[in-house]
């Protein structure tokens, strides 16, 4: 007893070393030496109150621990100095922010003497681990007092003389990919700053009040900054990447993919780091001159290994193809540990096996095969080194104690590992004929709730408030009282009719919380139903990023994990085909429903663009379409998304992700037959296309399960972007017309003429906007209360005031070829907006006679992909009276996007675009143009040209009009339109490319308006910037006005953040417009700009109905009724 208590004496006394790192002083004084040196003289915690408990520990491996906390309820927290045995210091901080503390700042600041770095350079790692950015430099003696360049930083060292030093302030690794959040998040990006004798290492936060958690840590530890890919297994992070392997090794003889590294019989040696050990007899067998898989080496009882491996876990492939047909039944190992028993190969199969495996300080991975073996290749994938283990092997801490907040707990990761076996065996197809014997097999099943629900008549009007974040732990809602306060604090004054709640995003990373987490939804759906709220649960499904157990969870769900399409190997995702996926999560869902939730918005319930091609990805493609996806990683097909295995691979994947939505409303249907499943892009990811993208969630596809969509608008400026964000708001409403569907927008600004221009342009589109907090200042229009108030128009029962088309095709969009969707149309739309012609987007749905019969002009603009089918119901719409305009090469693919041996309107026109050459106008209708415009060459007989463009002074057509039955239809020989489109655009990309040309917008204009003019339902003197939206029902006609005057966008400039100096503009005179074959009514005009409906002066006359607008009546929106 005398010699511990001597002992503990010793190591508990002013200064205790560990190997060149020492920490002296007592409580919260303590200062860390490096070769008894002060490197970091004080370090100091930002929170509301100093520390009433301290407490030092000396652990069994000799490793020193100073704790400091303080655990009152308002601020928990914990701070913890480590000097380790491995020669390191580690500081950690977690505090506990309940969400209505008003002191929300906490922060950890390590001041070194500047003396210390002085002389010396630093390497440096800047922003967050989403990309790789190192920056250098140097603390000479006449640096500036101030914050260092191109901060914060991620990983930082010191090379000084004998000091090599590394500042880890990212420890945990790029793959957490939240290390830059304010809240729910250990911080990893600090500031580095100069200040008179000292440096300053800092981080702080504001943590939001949706977070109760902020942490942070920093180790330090001698090395370089080389020594990054040793202590780090990834050097950058985004979810949705492939996880690319350490190395990737091919056995056989044939050509294979540049990731491949070739072993075949390569000896180990130390020199080479990777080979067979001891040379054994092996021989080659190969069934087709390229591709891993389609060739193997055999052989009986051999090793391979591969060295020098930084420690840490790695996942280990092996896989085999087994295309020639060789005997084989065997057994692996890694290091002594079981892989996969007992394997066979089958002729004309593939098998691949994966497991994780912790690889020791020696670096050796040794792959054992026992019996008579094939192999084609074997792959490592670096998932976490020791150095970044805060998850398998220990927890948050060094030591155990005090735990301030509900997540980042020691206790969360006390329960081992376990690592299963992730093996497939799928076909090995014959190379080139994987899509021999391709059959339309797609089943469409739809399952959904009653449109005519009484539960469900919220939706279409309905307006909801976000609560918590992505990051959130769902602790700070987890009490009747908690939940109750925030709930109140959201609703007061306001109508609300749902909440969509976030938390734990990626739930199955916080792997001791689901039930936690269960738990709180309880609680908070309780109290939510109490207010007459809906609960919309957001997070995600699929992600396996470092956030609490993070890539952890991935070892332990190998299973269900996707594979790379090039490599076969595990990525980063779940697979939504993997049954064990699937069960597990459907039935956390169901538990949700059974516990209050009544809606989900679930994020990433994709198949990823580099995946998934696993065994029952492959299986039900094969059962689906007849086709077999490729094995052999060179075959040129996969690079092609319009080969004809592609297009059913896409085809299949798009409509096996609606089925996984099916299924989960079948599997919930016991519990809430009335069960509210959102789905959201932003306007691009409804825009493109979506084989070219690889994507698989389509909005389209998914309305067989999903009730209600959204968007995300993304520009943070809905004011400056208006000309562009209307257009893309009305294309969102094809999914009403198609599936009577309510369409939200999710609103990305802050201020209030931002704000305001979001909510007008979604109302405007009879769609409800969900909008950020604001507080209104005195003087400013309340829309939100306008929003919900008798004055404004209703979201249901009403339709498009127009006669006018404009064809949203998704076969076009996703394989249009030989010229851009996007731009033409909404280029179209843009300039039809500011001729204030009343028009809607219909998509292929609307493509039959029941429902063109609405219309009197229809726009193709440049849809190259039209049906067979789809085309005889527009050419019927043109002879039974209806235009239809069409641009470039429209019609000269069908629906799967292949080219079709005639132009489809050739039999109209009697000529067809030419596929190649074309003209390069200098002047279009006599007007000059500032730079050449393309024209397509025309083959055949060209009759009755409306418009001619001038090349070298020698006309060409530009209009041509062609009758067509009763009607007619009209060809335009350049995409002009694109040239007027305004793209989304943000604060990073310019809206325009460059200025209009005036002779373009002219005179495309002057064509547009009219081919319309069949069409048009009124007449209105409106400034272009003045932008109008008409909506009816057999009641009253709906008319919109939206004053962007103020707005002025230049040719390259980005996006400004800022509202301008005078956001909406007095106009200068009044508006008059006249209503066409209307009955006459009362005309009431209302606003949130002005209390109360103002009657309008009108005229009646033939059927005709003009009024008039006073200029005082429109500051920023009126919407005018018209009684009928």
């Amino acid at each position: 007893m005398k010699l511990f208590a001597a002992l503990t004496a010793l190591l508990c006394s002013a200064a205790a070393m560990a190997g060149n790192f020492s920490v002296s002083g007592d409580k919260n004084d303590l200062v860390i030496k490096y070769n008894d040196e002060i490197l970091v003289k004080a370090v100091d915690i930002r929170v509301p109150a100093p520390p009433t408990h301290f407490e030092h520990k000396v652990m069994p491996d000799g490793s020193q621990v100073w704790n400091a906390w303080n655990d009152n309820p308002e601020y928990k927290y914990r701070r913890e100095i480590a000097l380790r045995a491995d020669n390191c210091v580690e500081i950690s901080l977690s505090c506990d922010i309940p969400i209505f503390n008003s002191d929300r700042v906490r922060g950890l600041t390590l001041t070194l003497p500047y003396s210390f770095v002085e002389g010396g350079k630093y390497r440096a790692l800047t922003t967050n681990g989403r990309s790789w950015k190192p920056t250098s430099g140097a603390f000479t003696a006449d640096l500036p007092n101030r914050a260092f360049p191109d901060r914060p930083y991620r990983f930082m060292t010191l090379e000084k003389e004998n000091k090599n030093l590394i500042f880890d302030f990212n420890p945990i690794g790029a793959g957490d990919y939240c290390l830059m959040y304010s809240g729910g998040a250990v911080r990893g990006v600090w500031n580095v700053e100069r200040a008179g004798q000292d440096l300053k290492l800092s981080i702080a936060t504001s943590v939001p009040v949706a977070n109760d958690f902020t942490g942070t840590k920093i180790i330090i530890r001698e090395g370089r900054f080389e020594d990054y890919d040793s202590l780090h297994a990834q050097r950058s992070f985004s979810y949705g990447d492939a996880f690319k392997p350490l190395a990737l090794y091919s056995f056989g003889d044939n050509k294979v993919g540049n990731i491949y590294t070739p072993i075949n019989l390569r000896t180990y040696s130390k020199r080479n780091r990777a080979g067979w050990v001891d040379s054994p007899e092996l021989k080659t067998f190969t069934s087709h001159t390229e591709g891993a898989y389609y060739s193997h080496m055999a052989g009986k009882n051999a090793t391979f290994r591969r060295s020098r491996l930084a420690p840490g876990f790695y996942i280990i492939t092996v896989g085999a193809g087994n295309g020639s047909g060789t005997e084989n039944n065997f057994s692996i190992s890694v290091n002594g540990e079981v892989l996969e028993k007992n394997i066979s190969v089958k002729p004309g199969t593939v098998h691949v096996a994966s497991k994780t495996f912790h690889i020791n300080k020696d670096g050796i991975l040794d792959v054992k095969f026992d019996g008579n073996f094939i192999v084609s290749a074997i792959g490592i994938q670096f998932l976490t080194s020791d150095a970044e283990d805060f998850f398998f092997n220990r927890g948050f801490w060094v030591s155990d104690g005090f735990e301030p907040a509900s997540i980042y707990r020691n206790i969360d990761y006390k329960k081992r590992p376990v690592f299963p076996l992730a093996a497939d065996t799928f076909v090995l197809p014959q190379p080139g004929k994987e899509a021999a014997n391709a059959v339309k097999n797609i089943k469409r099943e739809v399952c959904l709730p009653a449109t005519n629900s009484p539960q469900l008549a919220w939706l279409p009007s309905g307006n909801w408030f976000k609560m918590l974040s992505n990051s959130s732990s769902l602790s700070e809602a987890d009490t009747p009282e908690k939940v109750e306060k925030l709930i109140q604090s959201k609703i007061a004054g306001k109508k609300y009719d749902a909440v969509m709640i976030s938390g734990m995003h990626s739930r199955h990373t916080y792997i001791n919380h689901v039930q936690r987490g269960i738990d709180a939804f309880k609680v908070m759906a309780d109290a939510a139903h109490r207010h007459n709220l809906k609960v919309i649960d957001h997070h995600d499904a699929t992600l396996c990023w470092n956030v609490d157990a993070g890539l952890r969870s991935l070892a332990e769900l190998l299973p269900e994990a996707c594979r790379n399409s090039d490599t076969l190997l595990p990525s980063y995702q779940l697979c939504p085909s993997d049954p064990a996926f699937c069960e597990r999560y459907y039935a956390y869902l169901t538990e949700l429903v059974k516990n209050g939730v009544d809606g989900f918005q679930i994020d990433e319930l994709v198949y990823w663009s580099n995946g998934c091609v696993c065994q029952h990805c492959r299986e039900k493609f094969y059962n689906a379409t007849g086709c077999y996806y490729p094995v052999n990683e060179l075959d040129k097909t996969i690079e092609r998304f319009d080969s004809e295995v592609m297009r059913q691979w896409f085809e299949w994947r798009k409509a096996a992700i609606a089925d996984w939505f099916v299924e989960l409303r079948k599997r919930c249907m016991p519990y809430n037959k009335n069960l509210v499943l959102c789905m959201y892009t932003t306007h691009w990811g409804f825009t493109r296309s979506h084989a070219r993208y690889r994507a698989s969630s389509c909005l389209f596809e998914l309305a067989r399960s999903i009730n209600y969509f959204g968007t995300e608008v993304m520009t943070r400026n809905p004011l400056m972007t208006y000309r562009s964000l209307l257009p893309y708001r009305r294309m969102k409403n094809v999914l009403t017309l198609s599936y009577n569907t309510p369409i939200w927008a999710w609103v990305y600004a802050s201020g209030h003429p931002r704000i305001y221009a979001g909510w007008a342009i979604s109302n405007m589109s009879k769609q409800v906007a969900l909008l950020p907090d604001l507080t209104l200042q005195p003087g400013q229009a309340d829309f939100m209360a306008f929003d919900t108030s008798k004055e404004n128009m209703p979201r249901t029962g009403v339709q498009a005031h127009t006669k006018v088309a404009l064809l949203f095709s998704q076969a076009s969009r996703d394989w249009n070829s030989g010229i851009g969707f996007e731009n033409e149309l909404f280029g179209l739309a843009q300039s039809l907006d500011a001729e204030h012609v009343s028009y809607e987007f219909i998509c292929d749905l609307q493509l039959n006679a029941k429902d063109l019969a609405r219309y009197k002009v229809l726009y193709l603009a440049t849809n190259t992909c039209i049906s067979d089918e789809a085309a005889q119901v527009i050419k019927d719409f043109a002879r039974n009276g209806g235009t239809v305009v069409l641009t470039s090469i429209a019609g000269s693919n069908d629906e799967m996007g292949r080219p079709r041996k005639e132009w489809l309107f050739k039999d109209v026109f009697q000529f067809a675009p030419r596929s190649s050459g074309g003209y390069k106008a200098t002047a279009l209708n006599g007007k000059k143009l500032a730079a050449p415009q393309h024209v397509w060459a025309l083959a055949g007989t060209v009759k009755n040209v409306k418009y001619f463009a001038e090349v070298n002074n020698t006309r060409v057509p530009l209009v041509v009009e062609a009758a067509c039955g009763k009607g007619k239809m009209i060809y335009v020989a350049a995409a002009l339109g694109a040239q007027l489109w305004e793209r989304e655009g943000n604060q990073k990309t310019a809206s325009r490319a460059k200025d209009f040309d005036p002779a373009v917008d002219s005179v495309y204009r002057q064509i547009m308006t009219e081919i319309a003019a069949p069409g048009r339902v009124w007449n209105v003197n409106a400034p272009e910037k003045v932008v109008t939206a008409l909506w009816s029902n057999d009641k009253k006609i709906y008319i919109h006005f939206f004053n962007a005057t103020g707005v002025t966008v230049k040719g390259g400039d980005k996006v400004d953040p800022l509202a301008p100096r005078e956001p909406y503009p007095a106009l200068t005179g009044d508006i008059t417009f006249t209503l066409k074959n209307v009955k006459n009514g009362k005309v009431i005009a209302y606003s949130p700009d002005f209390a109360g409906g103002k009657e309008l002066k009108s005229v009646y006359s033939n059927g005709d109905l003009s009024v008039t607008l006073s200029k005082e009546l429109l500051k920023t929106y009126t919407l005018i009724h018209v009684e009928q």
